[in-house]
Formats: structure tokens, sequence, C-alpha cells
């Protein structure tokens, strides 16, 4: 049967995370959807990671991984993108989860996104237990970010739009999403599911992108009509 369904390619950089990523590897070894592969993209982890990667690897033909020294999340998630074989492509944090072990099989086995080429859901936040962040607007997403691990990429769009752009090194995602969500020739689809389980308390929450800050307005004049930046300007009032 996996053979009839699409390859999802998983991605997953890390650095030094040898107390979670033991439990990313099991949680998504243990998603019934059979036809997957992990790409683990490391960026020359110094602590005990590779050694445990190494270890599941061997044991899980769909596990696969490189070390090297990168410049940040957003360039080991473009060289994911680039070693991907799937016709899906889904970004997991190292200290984040599929919300249950079958959430991948109700969303691609069901065809909930055939014909598509972005499909996106929820996420429930780990500490807060709050869930994030329903159906998106451009109005919305100009005032706050899609959660990238509540999204699902047909490869494709990375072929239509291109990457991640790595100077902004906390919210590259959402730059991405401004460009797609707002590109009339992709076919998306809002799914009311809870995806997975998202540390808030991770890399972006603790560490403001200062690029993406200077570059705001800029970005939101480039990718957002002027009718969407006025209902969000008269939103705040």
């Amino acid at each position: 049967m996996s053979n009839l369904l699409p390859k999802i390619s998983i991605i997953t950089p890390t650095l030094n995370v040898e107390k979670d990523i033991e439990s990313c590897i099991l949680n998504v070894v243990n998603q019934t959807y059979k036809n997957k592969e992990h790409f683990i993209i490391d960026g020359k982890s110094t602590d005990n990671t590779i050694s445990i990667v190494k270890k599941y690897a061997e044991k899980y033909p769909h596990i696969n991984w490189v070390s090297e020294e990168d410049g940040g999340i957003y360039e080991a998630m473009n060289k994911g993108i680039d070693v991907a074989n799937g016709e899906w492509i889904y970004f997991l944090g190292s200290d984040d989860m599929f919300i249950n072990e079958d959430v991948l099989n109700s969303i691609f086995a069901q065809k909930n996104t055939e014909g598509l080429d972005i499909s996106y859901g929820n996420v429930k936040f780990k500490h807060s237990g709050h869930v994030y962040d329903g159906e998106f607007n451009p109005v919305k997403l100009i005032k706050k970010n899609i959660c990238h691990q509540s999204i699902f990429f047909r490869k494709s769009v990375f072929n239509k739009l291109g990457k991640f752009e790595t100077k902004y090194k906390g919210v590259a995602d959402w730059v991405f999403n401004m460009q797609w969500f707002n590109e009339k020739k992709l076919k998306i689809k809002y799914i009311n599911d809870i995806v997975a389980i998202y540390n808030e308390a991770g890399y972006s929450f603790n560490n403001p992108d200062i690029e993406f800050a200077a570059d705001r307005e800029m970005l939101i004049n480039k990718y957002f009509s002027a009718e969407d930046i006025l209902a969000s300007r008269n939103k705040d009032k």
C-alpha cells in the first residue's frame, strides 16, 4: 500500500540536541505511514547527537543523515530540500513531535492533499497546551506566522519559488510563508487538524530576528496587497 501513497521527506535540523533527538527519531519511526524518509541535517554536533542518530540509522533504513558545519537552521532546511526524495516535504524540529502516530496516515492516506501544492493545519504548544492557530488569511499572516510544523509542502513548490532566505536566522519560514500564501498559482488548503506538538520555547522564541525586524515593512509591501495592508493597520486601531 505504501508504494501507492506519496513519499514524505521529514527534515530535522540538529545541533547538540542529544537530549531530544532520540524521542524525535522514534516519533517518526512510530508513524503508521510507511512511505517516509527522515533526513537529519546536523550542524557538526559536539555532543552525542550523531552517535544516537547513527544507532537508529543502522536499524531503520528510512533514516539518513549528514553532519557538517552550516549557517543555521534554515541552511540546514535548505540542504534537506536538496537531498529529499519525497514528493512532499515536512520540517520537524528535534524538540517537536507529531501529535500522534496516525497523523500522517490520516492526512495522506485519506487523500486530503490530492491536487494540492501546500497543506497546513494546527500545532499544539508543548508547554501551554494552546492550539495554534486556525485558518489564515493575508491580514492574519501580516500579524503572525503559520507554524512550519503544521505545513506540508510539495517539493515542487521550492523548485518554483526557491528556498529559505538564510539571512533571516529566526523566521525565514515566515518570509517564505508570505511568499507562497499570496502566490495565486499554488493550490493551498487548510485542514482543521493538529499536526504536531511544537516547543514554543525553542530557538525562534528565544532569538529575535534582527534582520527580519529591519526588513519587515519592506517584505509586507512586497508580498501583500495595499488593501490587505490597510486592513491590517485598521485592525490595530
